[in-house]
């Protein structure tokens, strides 16, 4: 018991830190969106969220808005009170397929990328995609939050092993005596950071290992017409190699998420056997329909030319805060403070200022590593930049002015 859940012991340590930031006014914060991340509240304070992960801003564009209208119209209504696997919109296959086309593989589509995670690790950890042989379940100790929320289910398939943040020493060693191996990862994370793609791809080659990358964080904002990091690095989904992706993020369509795969013969069993994604409602008709819209942006080159604008204003910020030895790839930063007090007064002054950003405190990260979480997005204004980075630097003269006194 408690192996890998501890849900108990979870909100025992968590509780205090989420209250804080509650009382403080730093989390269910509410407003209107007012266009470009903006949003305003009732009493007509104004911020710019930042943290906001629409990090192209495609969710602006007028054609993905009216993509939602053009979904419902089509279908005739939101969606279809019965499970999938019975009964769905005819536009939810279409854009299932146009998806696939677009990847060069097989996609299925989910309200979340959370509920993809949800609905494919147990039959990933069962042997489903693995030859009906259970696979050793690796994860990295920095997998997303919806990954590692399953392991629990997850160990009740297979053994589950949990490596450090990029250790491929010990991913290779566990390659050397374990077989099959399946990976779990993010391509770009969502803490800041890249995983060691091109060092995984060499142990896919060399022992045959599995991989499944949460794309979240890639999708969009890397490689040629925004296909994501491992889809750049291989050219084409191997039948080794899964990804999942949110489609609300760098992608923009307002909500969803995606499942891609190689292996046609998968879709059936993830139709019939993927929990939630088998007796939940499909992804809504608006989604498919703003999907559509977002992939005509990514085919005509238009998510190229917004990579980028992203990249000149995350080498802005870099230099405005001298943050040294970044890569360009990841729009996420994360501005430690090691001393949680410094970081609510700062969220706080922030929020004052008109900038609101994410307080990441123990025990969403360890003790030590509390910091400022910010996403770079390529529809900021250079100057809202200066400003920023700016504030940043002033509030952290004011703190420590407050210290001496």
């Amino acid at each position: 018991m408690h192996n890998f859940a501890n849900i108990p012991k979870m909100v025992q340590l968590a509780d205090e830190s989420f209250e804080k930031i509650k009382r403080l006014g730093l989390s269910g914060v509410t407003g209107k969106d007012i266009g470009r991340e903006m949003m305003r509240m009732k009493n007509g304070h104004v911020f710019m969220n930042m943290s906001s992960c629409s990090y192209l801003g495609l969710n602006d564009f007028p054609t993905v808005k009216q993509g939602l209208l053009d979904g419902l119209e089509e279908a005739g209504g939101i969606q279809i009170a019965a499970a999938p696997l019975r009964v769905r919109l005819a536009i939810v296959d279409e854009v299932n397929e146009e998806f696939g086309n677009f990847i060069g593989c097989n996609a299925f589509m989910t309200w979340t990328c959370s509920l993809a995670s949800f609905g494919i690790l147990p039959l990933l950890a069962a042997g489903l995609f693995t030859g009906n042989k259970p696979p050793v379940m690796v994860y990295d100790k920095n997998a997303h939050f919806c990954m590692n929320y399953m392991k629990a289910a997850c160990a009740d398939e297979t053994e589950v092993i949990t490596i450090n943040h990029n250790d491929m020493a010990a991913l290779e060693k566990i390659c050397k005596t374990k077989n099959p191996v399946v990976y779990l990862c993010e391509s770009l994370y969502s803490t800041g950071g890249v995983t060691c793609l091109d060092e995984i791809l060499r142990l896919q080659e060399k022992y045959g290992m599995y991989i499944l990358i949460d794309e979240a964080h890639g999708l969009s904002v890397v490689g040629k017409n925004g296909k994501g990091l491992l889809i750049d690095k291989l050219g084409a989904l191997n039948d080794r190699s899964f990804f999942i992706a949110s489609l609300e993020k760098g992608f923009g369509a307002h909500g969803g998420g995606v499942i891609l795969f190689s292996d046609k013969k998968l879709l059936d069993i993830i139709e019939r056997y993927g929990g939630p994604l088998e007796w939940s409602a499909p992804v809504p008709s608006m989604i498919c329909g703003s999907t559509r819209a977002c992939l005509k942006l990514h085919a005509d080159g238009t998510v190229d030319n917004l990579q980028k604008i992203l990249h000149e204003k995350v080498r802005l910020f870099d230099q405005l805060m001298d943050i040294k030895e970044s890569d360009l790839w990841s729009a996420v930063r994360v501005i430690k403070y090691p001393d949680e007090d410094e970081l609510f007064y700062t969220g706080i002054r922030l929020f004052e200022e008109g900038f609101y950003t994410s307080t990441v405190a123990f025990p969403t990260v360890k003790r030590g590593n509390s910091g400022l979480r910010i996403m770079l997005r390529a529809n900021m204004e250079d100057e809202e930049l200066r400003k920023f980075a700016g504030l940043l630097k002033l509030i952290k003269l004011e703190w420590a002015d407050r210290k001496r006194k």
